[in-house]
């Protein structure tokens, strides 16, 4: 995985050594979506290890509303970026033994996304002045993560636990506009070392701009993320891979 984002970050800085395009760059964007993700892998919480493997479907009947914002602010070609993504799952059962106690079972997620980045062209394809053009953007940040879990005995005890930590994060994104109204973006970011052990992420999307300044974003994110909790009772670990399709709304100019 590490030789494929170095791999991707050298195509970029090649690609970005092309003759740019006068027109066209990054502005000011507000995206609110939401993502619809499948979870594959363990949490680690109170000395007990869950294994998590579940579809959309599977835990959407669970899922508190998933709230997501990005923003992006490009006054020239260097430009700020900010993205925010909370997930909540929450399940009520009886425990086992006829017992009579309730016991709710939560997680929460936070992954807020922040940094600069740098962006190249976009570059002309092909002869005509109205043809599809392509931008490269290198991003520079950090990721900071949240995870909470909780264990609620309703006529007996509860237990919970958290974590924190930020992580620096290094990617790029590559952006292809077939027409001036739609846009296809790769973006892929790896990062990690000072909280989880490793961090990677990829979106594929595609953008229709409906009307002016505003678009329809269809996507697929795949997020992948190995921290090993730090020994405390408390501290929550989580070892797994989740993915799935975004639907969002933007508005740009």
């Amino acid at each position: 995985m590490r030789r494929c984002a170095v791999a991707l970050l050298l195509l970029l800085l090649v690609l970005s050594s092309s003759t740019a395009y006068a027109s066209g760059q990054l502005g000011k964007r507000i995206t609110v979506y939401s993502w619809l993700p499948s979870f594959k892998g363990e949490m680690c919480f109170f000395d007990t290890t869950a294994t998590i493997d579940a579809s959309f479907g599977d835990i959407s009947e669970y899922m508190n509303f998933p709230v997501a914002l990005n923003t992006e602010y490009w006054p020239a070609r260097w430009g700020l970026y900010f993205n925010f993504n909370y997930i909540g799952l929450e399940e009520e059962s009886l425990s086992e033994g006829n017992t009579g106690i309730t016991i709710v079972k939560s997680v929460d997620m936070l992954f807020m996304d922040f940094g600069a980045g740098y962006q190249f062209g976009p570059y002309q394809l092909g002869s005509s002045p109205n043809g599809p053009t392509l931008g490269v953007d290198i991003l520079a940040g950090g990721r900071y993560v949240w995870l909470q879990d909780i264990i609620h005995y309703r006529q007996a005890d509860k237990h919970k636990g958290s974590s924190k930590f930020v992580d620096p994060v290094i990617g790029g994104r590559l952006r292809f506009y077939p027409s001036r109204s739609w846009a296809i973006t790769f973006k892929g970011d790896i990062g990690g070392g000072s909280g989880a052990d490793l961090m990677w992420n990829i979106v594929l999307a595609a953008n229709w701009e409906f009307a002016d300044h505003w678009w329809l974003n269809f996507a697929y994110r795949g997020f992948d993320i190995k921290y090993e909790p730090s020994g405390s009772n408390n501290d929550v670990g989580l070892d797994a891979r989740i993915h799935g399709p975004i639907i969002g709304l933007s508005i740009a100019w």
